[in-house]
């Protein structure tokens, strides 16, 4: 009973593993990398830059993990392919 415990919890991990996965690629295939970002602007702004392309589900703003400073580069996510 144990074994089978065990198992089902491994079976189970690999499942969310895999999910996480193919959301990951999902959104890979839907983003893009924009560099030479000025530091002042806005996710506001750039979505609604990259909004005439099509829409954009989400920016984000990549920033330096200790001070919160913007490095200059961005990622959109489209809704869809």
């Amino acid at each position: 009973m144990k074994r089978n415990l065990e198992n089902a919890g491994k079976i189970a991990g690999n499942v969310v593993e895999k999910l996480k996965e193919e959301q990951q690629s999902d959104s890979d295939s839907r983003s893009i990398c924009v560099k030479n970002v000025d530091y002042k602007t806005e996710p506001n702004e750039l979505k609604e830059y990259f909004g005439t392309c099509g829409g954009v589900a989400r920016i984000t703003i990549f920033r330096d993990p200790i001070t919160h400073h913007p490095l200059g580069y961005c990622s959109p996510l489209r809704p869809w392919i």
